[in-house]
């Protein structure tokens, strides 16, 4: 995993199979092409995410839940 200190701990697949997981040590989510092996990370707005789960909706979206942020959201890519 890419970064200065990885520490992956959330997980799920969406429906193209790719891998996300968070980085809680360094506030952002990544995307895993299981395909190509190419990772991808985004930021997130708030530190101390510590998404400990996430769950794909029908509609693709990626839930979670911040406990020290007091928030729970979804994120999701946008169509090319």
């Amino acid at each position: 995993m890419p970064g200065n200190s990885p520490s992956p701990y959330a997980f799920d697949l969406d429906k193209s199979g790719h891998l996300w997981y968070s980085n809680m040590h360094e506030d952002i989510v990544g995307c895993v092409d299981p395909k190509t092996g190419r990772v991808v990370e985004y930021p997130i707005p708030f530190s101390e995410n510590t998404f400990r789960e996430f769950f794909v909706d029908d509609q693709g979206r990626m839930w979670f839940g911040s406990q020290p942020n007091n928030k729970v959201g979804y994120f999701y890519l946008a169509s090319k």
